[in-house]
């Protein structure tokens, strides 16, 4: 049993997009194909490394490992220009289809611990979830598989390099996120994207 002042202070979570995410979370961005996901994460990657606001939240400025596992750095560069964004380079590091034919975790934590080990700040984008291989196959419709293999997973990289996830997935017809309902219940927050609202964001 322990009294309030005797948790370890090092635990605290930091702010990482005000009123949207803490550090050291695993969160969710949904929606259906061609609403925007990727320009969504990238122009939130764009304010994580130049410290501007994100939609009119203030952020806390950190390097960004973006995961593109559907396009290459050229339709990264292409969206920001279209968007008339410029990242910070030097803060910006970049996972193609063209670094690596098969997205595995290992591979994958292999560069968050290089980018970690001057102890900065790290955001990940995983744009695609169903492209992200893991060292067991799993059901994405099976509740206890989804926490056992994957979330499981990410959790522990968060933990182990104090880092903060952001994983993009679909939406299915009936506008639920597809898979089981374990997706839903083991990240931090959810934000849903559609065509009618700029987004919608829960925290679970």
């Amino acid at each position: 049993m322990k009294q309030l002042n005797e948790i370890n202070k090092s635990l605290k979570k930091d702010i990482i997009v005000e009123n949207l995410m803490i550090s050291n979370g695993v969160y969710l961005l949904v929606s259906h194909p061609k609403v925007g996901k990727s320009m969504f994460a990238q122009q939130l990657a764009f304010s994580l490394t130049t410290g501007e606001d994100f939609l009119g939240f203030k952020v806390n400025p950190s390097h960004v490992l973006y995961i593109t596992t559907e396009g290459d750095i050229n339709q990264l560069e292409t969206r920001f220009k279209l968007m008339n964004l410029e990242p910070k380079l030097d803060k910006l590091h970049i996972i193609d289809s063209d670094d690596i034919s098969d997205f595995y975790i290992r591979d994958i934590e292999r560069d968050i611990h290089e980018l970690t080990s001057d102890k900065e700040p790290l955001f990940v984008i995983m744009d695609m979830l169903k492209d992200i291989k893991f060292d067991t196959s799993y059901d994405l419709n099976n509740y206890q598989e989804i926490n056992d293999v994957v979330f499981r997973k990410l959790k522990d990289l968060c933990k182990k390099y104090n880092i903060t996830l952001l994983v993009t997935h679909h939406l299915n017809k009936r506008d639920d996120t597809m898979g089981s309902v374990g997706l839903n219940a083991d990240v931090s927050g959810i934000i849903k994207l559609d065509l009618c609202q700029v987004f919608r964001h829960e925290f679970l």
